[in-house]
C-alpha cells in the first residue's frame, strides 16, 4: 500500500493533472486523522512538495507532531533520537523549500527559537534553510525576488502573533536575509553529478527597489510599542543590513561582479532608510552610533572620500573607551598604545565608583558593544580592570554576584597578588557552573608555593573539569601546582599535565625535569584521548611520536595499558592522528610486544592489529608461524579496502592456509568514494594487476579477486549507463521553463 501511495504522490507532485491529485488529497485527509504514531511521516514530506497548499497541509500536521508528546529513543552510546520529531522537522524544511509556504515559515521560526546551533555549520538549521531560499539562484530562472516578500511577510504575521525578544531576534535575522542584496545558488550538471555549478551575485537595480518597498514594515515596528521587548541581538542584525546597502552604494558588492550606477544610486537609497531606522535604535542602544561610524569610515576609504550618509553622534563616553576605534590608516603600533591609555582611564574611572557599580557598568559595557561586529565580550578589558582596583576583593564578591565570568580570573590573581583574603569567595564561584571555570584557571595558573585554598581547589579537581584547565602548556616553567597536578589522584588530571611538558612538542612548554620523569611517564601512560581536549590529545600524539626514537618503550607501554581500559577501541584511537605513524615506526621488538601482550579481541577491538600487523609482513608472519596470533586474527586485520594490509597479510594467510576466497573476502569488504562506482571498480582491478606483479605468490588470490570485480563491474555499468543516458536525452528536450518542474528544483507557484 505505501509503494502504491508513493507513487501516486509522485505523479501528483511532478503532474499537474486533478485526478491523481485528487487522489492524493484523499489520501491526506484520512491519514492525518489517525494517531500521530500511526501517519507515516515520510509519505507526508512527498506530500508537501506538491504545491503551496499541500505544503501549508503538511506543515501543520509537521507542526502538532513537534508539540505532541514524544518518546525518544536512547542509540548506542547514549545517543538521543527523537524520529517523529526529526521526521517532522524535515517535512517543514522540505515543505519551504518547495514553496516558502506560510505554516512551513512559522513552523520554521518557532523551531529556531530554541536552536542555538552555528548557522554556518548546519545546513539544516531552521535560518539556514530560510537564509538560502531567501538568497535563492535559480540555474534558468534566475533569481526568484518574490520570496523574499513572501518570507518577510510570513515572519512578520509570525511575529506579531507574540512580539517578545526572542521573535525579535529572529524577525532581525529573517529581515538581515530578506534585505541582504545577495543572491546565491549552486546546481549540478544532469550529465554528470560531479560536475557542479556555483553563483553568487546581487539582485537587479528594479528588484532592489521593489525590496525597499517594504522597509517600512520594519523600521514602524521599530519605532512602535513592539520594540520595548527588541534585543541587541536583534539590532546588530539590523546593523549588518546598514553594511550590506553602504556598501553597495560605494560600488562593493563583495564578490566578482562590479556594481552599475543604478546599483549604487538605489544602493544609497537603502543604506539611507536603514541608517534613519538605526538612528532611532541609537537612543537606546548607544553602541549603534559607534558601530555606523565605524561602517562609515571603511565606506569612505572605498569610495575614496565621504559619501552623503551622515555620521551618528556618540553619547556613550564609556562605551568609545571600552570598544575603541581604529581607522584604516592608523599606524597599528600607535593605535594599540592609544588603546592602553583608553582601557587604563576606563578602569581607573570605574574604580572610582562602588565595586557593585564598576561590575554593573561592566556589564552594561559588554552588552551594548554586543552590536558591534568582532568580539567585545569584555576579556580583554578585565584583566586591565583588575590591575587597577584598590579593594579587588569587593570587585570579586560584586562580580561572583552578578555572574560576570570574565572578571573573576583577573580579579582572584589580583585579590591573591595583594593579600586580600578570598577563599570563601573563591570557593562560592567554584560551585558556580559558569564561574567554575574562571576560578579553576587563577589558581592553576599561580607559580607560587601551593597555601590551603589552592590545595583545596586542586583537590577537588574532577574529570569533567580537565577540559577547564587544558591550556597548562602556555607556562614556560615548572610550577609547584604543576607538580601536583602530575601526581593527582585522577588519571585525567595527571594526564593533562602530563601533555604539558615540551618533550618532543615545538613551543614555549616548560621543559620535563629528570626528577619528574618516573612520576611524568606514570601519567603519560595512562592518559586516555578521550579525556583530553583537542589540544592536549595533538600534544599526546607529538610525544609519542618523539618517543618512537627516543624511548619507544614508553610508545608500546602507551598502547598496551590503553587498549586494555573500559572503553577504549579504534574511533578513541583515531581521536590522535599520528598514531598510524607511530606504530609503522615503532622497532619490531616493540611492535611485538604490544601483539603477544595483548588477546586476540583486544588486538581487533582496539584497531591495533590492521596499524601492526597490517603494516609489517615479516612480523605477520614469524607470530603466525610461532602461534601468537591465527589465520582468523590476520583475517579481522585486514581494513577491507585495497590498502597495505592487502600486500602485508595475505602472503601470510597463503602461508597458513587460508583458503583465497576467504582473503578476497577480506579484501574486498569495503568501498568508498565518489563518482561512479564502475570507476572505484576499475581502480580496484587496477590495484590487484599491480600487486600480482609484486607478489607473484598472490597470484591464485589476485585471479580471484579479478574474477569478482569482473561481475561486479558488469552489474555496475548496466546500472549507470541507461538512466543516464535517459537523463540527460530528456533534459536535452526540455525547454528552460519545463525544467524547472524537474524534481531537483524547487516549485514556485507565485500568482
Amino acid at each position: 500500500m505505501s509503494a502504491w501511495t508513493g507513487a501516486v504522490l509522485n505523479v501528483a507532485h511532478d503532474v499537474p493533472d486533478t485526478g491523481v491529485r485528487a487522489l492524493a488529497d484523499t489520501w491526506f485527509y484520512n491519514i492525518s486523522a489517525k494517531e500521530i504514531d500511526e501517519i507515516p511521516l515520510t509519505l507526508i514530506e512527498v506530500y508537501s512538495g506538491i504545491d503551496e497548499t499541500s505544503a501549508d497541509r503538511a506543515a501543520v500536521l509537521a507542526r502538532a507532531v513537534l508539540d505532541s508528546p514524544r518518546e525518544p529513543q536512547t542509540l548506542y552510546g547514549g545517543v538521543i533520537y527523537d524520529p517523529s520529531g526529526t521526521a517532522a522537522e524535515k517535512i517543514l524544511r522540505t515543505a519551504f523549500r518547495r514553496s516558502c509556504s506560510r505554516e512551513a515559515t512559522h513552523g520554521l521560526l518557532d523551531l529556531a527559537v530554541s536552536d542555538d546551533r552555528p548557522r554556518h555549520q548546519h545546513p539544516d538549521h531552521p535560518m539556514r534553510v530560510i537564509q538560502d531560499m531567501a538568497h535563492y539562484l535559480d540555474p534558468d530562472l534566475g533569481p526568484v525576488d518574490t520570496l523574499r516578500d513572501r518570507i518577510l511577510k510570513y515572519a512578520l504575521e509570525w511575529f506579531d502573533e507574540d512580539p517578545n525578544a526572542a521573535r525579535w531576534e529572529m524577525l532581525a535575522e529573517v529581515t538581515h536575509y530578506v534585505f541582504d542584496p545577495r543572491v546565491e545558488g549552486n546546481w549540478s550538471d544532469p550529465g554528470s553529478h560531479l560536475t557542479v555549478t556555483m553563483s553568487q551575485g546581487v539582485m537587479t537595480p528594479q528588484a532592489m527597489g521593489s525590496l525597499l518597498a517594504h522597509w517600512n514594515t520594519i523600521d514602524s515596528r521599530v519605532r512602535g510599542h513592539a520594540a520595548s521587548s527588541i534585543t541587541h541581538r536583534a539590532v546588530a542584525e539590523f546593523c549588518e543590513i546598514f553594511d550590506s546597502w553602504s556598501a553597495i552604494a560605494v560600488g562593493n558588492t563583495h564578490h566578482e561582479g562590479e556594481a552599475s550606477t543604478e546599483h549604487r544610486v538605489i544602493g544609497a537609497r537603502g543604506a539611507e532608510l536603514v541608517l534613519s531606522t538605526l538612528a532611532v535604535l541609537a537612543k537606546r542602544f548607544t553602541g549603534v552610533p559607534i558601530r555606523v561610524n565605524k561602517r562609515l569610515a571603511l565606506v569612505s576609504m572605498w569610495n575614496g572620500g565621504p559619501t552623503t550618509l551622515a555620521e551618528l553622534p556618540v553619547q556613550d563616553d564609556h562605551l568609545a573607551l571600552f570598544v575603541g576605534a581604529q581607522e584604516p590608516d592608523d599606524d597599528i603600533d600607535v593605535w594599540m598604545a592609544d588603546r592602553r591609555e583608553q582601557l587604563t582611564s576606563l578602569a581607573r574611572a570605574l574604580d572610582k565608583v562602588t565595586a557593585v557599580e564598576g561590575v554593573a557598568e561592566y556589564g552594561r559595557l559588554v552588552a551594548e558593544a554586543s552590536v558591534l561586529d568582532g568580539n567585545h565580550d569584555g576579556a580583554a578589558f578585565s584583566s586591565t580592570l583588575a590591575e587597577h582596583t584598590t579593594n579587588p576583593g569587593e570587585w570579586l564578591e560584586a562580580s561572583i554576584s552578578a555572574n560576570a565570568r570574565h572578571l573573576v580570573a583577573p580579579l582572584i590573581t589580583k585579590a591573591r597578588a595583594d593579600g586580600v583574603a578570598i577563599d570563601d569567595l573563591v570557593k562560592s564561584a567554584i560551585k558556580v557552573p559558569e564561574l567554575r571555570p574562571e576560578a579553576l584557571r587563577a589558581i592553576t595558573h599561580e607559580d607560587c608555593e601551593l597555601d590551603d585554598l589552592a590545595h583545596t581547589v586542586i583537590d577537588g579537581l574532577t574529570d569533567d573539569d580537565v577540559p577547564l584547565i587544558g591550556d597548562l602548556w602556555i607556562q614556560e616553567s615548572v610550577t609547584p601546582i604543576l607538580r601536583e597536578l602530575l601526581i593527582h589522584k585522577r588519571a585525567s588530571v595527571r594526564a593533562i599535565a602530563a601533555v604539558t611538558f615540551g618533550e618532543g612538542v615545538r613551543g614555549r612548554e616548560p621543559a620535563l625535569p629528570e626528577e619528574l620523569r618516573p612520576a611524568w611517564r606514570t601519567a603519560l601512560v595512562g592518559a586516555a584521548p578521550d579525556q583530553l581536549p583537542h589540544r592536549s590529545r595533538w600534544r599526546l600524539g607529538e610525544i609519542l611520536k618523539h618517543a618512537v626514537t627516543k624511548d619507544p618503550e614508553l610508545c608500546a607501554d602507551w598502547f598496551i595499558a590503553n587498549a586494555k581500559t573500559t572503553g577504549f577501541s579504534s574511533r578513541a584511537r583515531r581521536m590522535v592522528e599520528s598514531f598510524p605513524d607511530v606504530f609503522r615506526n615503532l622497532p619490531q621488538d616493540q611492535k611485538r610486544r604490544i601483539v603477544t601482550t595483548l588477546d586476540s579481541e583486544t588486538l581487533i577491538h582496539s584497531g591495533y592489529a590492521g596499524d601492526v600487523l597490517g603494516t609489517d609482513m615479516k612480523l605477520a608472519s614469524d607470530l603466525l608461524a610461532e602461534g601468537f596470533i591465527d589465520g582468523e586474527v590476520l583475517l579481522r586485520s585486514m581494513s577491507g579496502y585495497r590498502d597495505h594490509t592487502v600486500a602485508a597479510l595475505a602472503p601470510a594467510l597463503m602461508a597458513a592456509q587460508v583458503a583465497p576466497h576467504r582473503i578476497v573476502a577480506a579484501a574486498l569488504g569495503n568501498r568508498s568514494g565518489n563518482g561512479d562506482e564502475s570507476n572505484a571498480i576499475l581502480s580496484d582491478l587496477e590495484f590487484f594487476a599491480k600487486l600480482r606483479k609484486q607478489l607473484p605468490e598472490l597470484d591464485e588470490v589476485c585471479a580471484l579477486a579479478a574474477e569478482e570485480l569482473g561481475r561486479e563491474l558488469e552489474a555496475a555499468l548496466a546500472k549507470e549507463k541507461q538512466p543516464t543516458s535517459r537523463l540527460v536525452e530528456t533534459w536535452r528536450h526540455l525547454s528552460p521553463c519545463d525544467r524547472r518542474h524537474d524534481a531537483r528544483y524547487p516549485v514556485f507557484n507565485l500568482e
